[in-house]
């Protein structure tokens, strides 16, 4: 049986126990890579044991000079703490620079993993991303899947205009579309070019699969690893996955044809091709051609959503172009402004992307509409709030669909029955019995779309809203550029480092037990320093592991008594939890432990 090492919270740690609580937080950081956590494990164990030549993990080490190296730039001790914090603080970074060299290391083929691996795998436990909820944000996304909206603008060929207006008839914005896009002179190859070009027009690509594509862009541009350009790599398997849950049983991977890759470029394509004006445009006046008086004209400014960067072309061993795997991309100050406004940020139902965009376009559309609404009531606390049926129609773009009488009655009853098995809707009925043999009847329709409806949310989607979610923000906010400069130093000395570590280690001790006895003595000095200004670090429930709360209660000397008080369950299930004794996790206790976690996790930050 393994002995378990209790290894202090503020004590200096030597190579051996650094190796070792780098480990700890790594399986955590890169859970869902197991075989990556196997040879970390076998490698960090190597070292440990006091092995003359470990296999050399090359990925393991550039994450273990990076942590160290970041703390000695700092002036900050090599201890547990630290390291704890290092890598809550700067988790997306470190998933990020560690991509290519886990792809490098462990023979992947970088078609299967994205760099965007972590987030997307969060999505799908959470079952739902985080979008804006502003109504323009929503009027921006509903037009990406309306063509037929759009109509010639006069004086410009081949350039096409919508106004967007609101239900009563206000406008909101202008969206300007090009038939040809301008992105040429990127510096891609004459092939990549080509391919680029005979990507789908913006037109052909404009339905419900473009407002999927362009929710995840911005999840994504929220919580993913960017550059320092600002770019973000989207990678199409990034939207596959949360896309669908298709899986080859053959080869347990995510069935994904060539097609289907070529379907998420096109229509990443067309959102790179709208052109957006939200002001209301300022009123000047100029002479008119002949002089003979003056003209009055309203000066627009028009905006990209999106700028696209460098593309990653894929060819087959023959050397030819087989087609475009991914793209940089990153969100134009206008698409920005929306994802900044905190207060604005909510969550959507991963089923949202799920439903087909032919035969479930009513649901997806149904269950983003009332993401957005359900938003604002939470906030002003009337959830039983009745909508009028001819808006959540009008929301759907029912109104002009085929169905017809009962047909459309039945239709519209569907999505709400289909978003109830989703476990979307909790419960809906109508304020007033529908009277069903009017259906079909003279009049019918107006009668049928006056009929107001009650909708709500199930109590999983209301908790989802109610998070803080600028703590899940803080993830992509922080200063990098001392980590960047660690990262160059690192990778300078990367072979020097390598054969350093695959030498003879004559001067290691055999038994890490006894060196930890040796540390525990230096504690009564060490436990005076001043702990390190850090941010709070980041947690979800899907991330919670009972390791966590055992640390906690660790660093604060409490017993578990005490934590159970204080989290507000019972004695014996915290037990259970930190013995890893739980047959099967409960939500509502989860989310308790983690809201413990971050109060005390940020009572500390203030001490």
């Amino acid at each position: 049986m393994q002995q378990t090492i209790h290894i202090p919270d503020h004590v200096p740690l030597n190579q051996e126990l650094c190796h070792l609580v780098i480990l700890q937080e790594a399986v955590l950081l890169f859970r869902n890579q197991p075989d990556v956590i196997q040879a970390w494990e076998r490698y960090v164990h190597g070292i440990v044991g006091g092995e003359k030549h470990p296999n050399v993990s090359r990925s393991f080490q550039i994450l273990y000079d990076l942590i160290t190296g970041s703390l000695r730039e700092q002036n900050q001790k090599l201890t547990k703490h630290n390291i704890y914090h290092i890598f809550y603080s700067y988790n997306q970074q470190l998933t990020t620079i560690l991509h290519e060299y886990i792809v490098e290391e462990f023979n992947r083929n970088s078609d299967e993993r994205s760099m965007n691996d972590m987030m997307i795998h969060q999505a799908k436990e959470q079952r739902g991303i985080i979008t804006s909820m502003d109504y323009k944000y929503h009027l921006m996304r509903n037009i990406l899947t309306n063509p037929q909206k759009f109509s010639p603008h006069e004086g410009e060929e081949g350039v096409y205009e919508a106004r967007v207006e609101d239900a009563g008839g206000a406008l909101q914005l202008l969206a300007r579309i090009k038939e040809q896009d301008d992105l040429t002179n990127m510096g891609w190859t004459e092939e990549e070019q080509v391919q680029w070009n005979q990507l789908r027009s913006a037109f052909s690509s404009m339905d419900e699969m473009t407002a999927d594509v362009f929710d995840i862009l911005c999840f994504l541009f929220l919580f993913a690893p960017r550059d320092t350009d600002g770019f973000l790599f989207l990678h199409s398997q990034d939207v596959l996955k949360l896309r669908t849950n298709v899986v080859d049983h053959n080869t347990n991977k995510l069935k994904i044809k060539e097609r289907d890759r070529f379907q998420i470029m096109s229509r990443v394509k067309a959102i790179a091709n709208i052109w957006i004006s939200l002001n209301e445009g300022e009123i000047i006046e100029i002479e008119d051609e002949e002089g003979e008086g003056m003209q009055t004209l309203k000066l627009r400014d028009l905006e990209k959503l999106v700028e696209i960067g460098k593309i990653r072309a894929a060819y087959d061993t023959k050397d030819r172009f087989v087609g475009i795997q991914a793209c940089q991309i990153k969100p134009t100050p206008l698409l920005t402004s929306f994802l900044e406004q905190n207060k604005r940020l909510g969550f959507i139902d991963l089923s949202a992307l799920e439903f087909h965009p032919i035969r479930e376009k009513f649901e997806k559309r149904l269950t983003r509409y009332l993401a957005i609404q359900w938003f604002i009531r939470l906030s002003k606390r009337n959830m039983r709030q009745p909508f009028l049926v001819g808006t959540l129609a009008r929301e759907m773009e029912m109104e002009n669909s085929r169905h017809r009488g009962a047909e459309l009655v039945d239709r519209f009853m569907k999505v709400l029955y289909n978003l109830q098995e989703h476990s979307i809707i909790k419960e809906w009925n109508f304020v007033e019995e529908l009277d069903y043999d009017k259906i079909g009847t003279k009049g019918w329709k107006q009668y049928f779309f006056s009929q107001k409806i009650i909708v709500i949310p199930t109590e999983e989607i209301v908790r989802k809203n109610k998070a803080k979610l600028s703590i899940l923000k803080e993830q992509h906010q922080f200063d990098s550029s001392g980590f960047e400069r660690t990262l160059d130093s690192v990778l300078s000395k990367q072979e020097h480092v390598l054969a350093a570590y695959s030498a003879p280690q004559a001067d290691r001790e055999p038994h890490y037990t006894d060196m930890l006895t040796k540390a525990v003595q230096t504690e009564s000095v060490t436990n005076s320093l001043k702990e390190p200004q850090q941010r709070q670090p980041v947690i979800t429930e899907e991330m919670l592991e009972p390791n966590m709360v055992v640390k906690e209660m660790e660093r604060r000397k409490i017993s578990l008594l005490k934590a159970s008080e204080e989290i507000e369950i019972g004695y014996n299930t915290l037990k259970r939890f930190v013995n890893n004794a739980t047959k099967r996790r409960n939500k509502n206790n989860d989310a308790k432990i983690v809201r413990w976690l971050r109060e005390s996790w940020k009572k500390t930050a203030e001490e």
